[in-house]
């Protein structure tokens, strides 16, 4: 009996002893998992098993017979380095490695994969099987954050009534605020300190012709001479449902 060793979305990733020619009874419950899961045998490395989210994730021909390993993206087909192959080729269980492969369709995709090997009675290795959930959207998501945390100007991103949706760290530090603490709060309620726009804010010229503005301003409670500048972000309707302001130290 095997120690799991690795937990992947709900499921629990070990060497596995089975029949390889007859997995129907677990592709049932493989097709219901929301994770790509593939199954590959040695020592052709042909895809036996692939269920729909790994068709779909890997832009694979559902029809195509006698696929192999060279038929998915160049990282899995060149590299002996990822969790599938080390599972086929060394034995070994591997949990949550991040990739970024590029499919059989050209898309390039971020995942987080395990795998394990598939043994025999004799505990020779005979396959192995691989699990798969896309974080491109949270690989995405995280990059565009720590990018726009690193820009030196002071960034915001408000709502068309002057509310702040986004506001990057140089902004936050400059306000003596926490990021979280500037979401929803009036642009001019923590920049000027005021109740309503000044009449010189760019902002307010953007809500009358919809173009972008530029001007330059003292604010005593940024400590300094900026270069203001927004720019209006429209919706489908070309109406305006958010602006972008930067504010640059001179």
């Amino acid at each position: 009996m095997f120690t799991p060793l690795t937990h992947h979305a709900g499921l629990y990733i070990v060497p596995i002893l089975m029949d390889i020619n007859n997995i129907s009874i677990s592709s049932a419950a493989f097709s219901a998992i929301p994770s790509g899961v593939m199954i590959v045998q040695k020592p052709d490395e042909k895809i036996i098993y692939v269920n729909d989210r790994a068709l779909n994730l890997f832009g694979l021909d559902p029809v195509k017979e006698g696929l192999d390993l060279s038929g998915l993206g160049n990282k899995l087909q060149r590299s002996s380095d990822v969790p599938l192959r080390r599972a086929l080729s060394k034995g070994e269980t591997v949990k949550n490695e991040e990739l970024i492969l590029r499919s059989a369709d050209g898309r390039y995709v971020a995942v987080n994969s395990s795998a394990a090997p598939i043994l025999d009675d004799k505990k020779e290795i005979i396959g192995a099987i691989a699990v798969f959930d896309d974080i491109t959207d949270r690989k995405e998501t995280q990059d565009w954050i720590e990018t726009f945390n690193a820009i030196p100007d002071l960034i915001t991103i408000l709502d068309d009534q002057n509310r702040i949706l986004r506001a990057n760290k140089a902004m936050a530090d400059k306000l003596g605020i926490a990021i979280e603490d500037a979401v929803g709060r009036y642009c001019y309620q923590c920049v000027h300190g005021t109740t309503c726009m000044p009449k010189s804010c760019p902002h307010l010229m953007m809500n009358k012709d919809a173009k972008p503005h530029t001007t330059e301003v003292h604010e005593d409670r940024l400590g300094g001479d900026f270069l203001i500048s927004v720019t209006p972000i429209f919706d489908r309707s070309g109406k305006i449902k958010r602006s972008l302001h930067i504010a640059h130290d001179i």
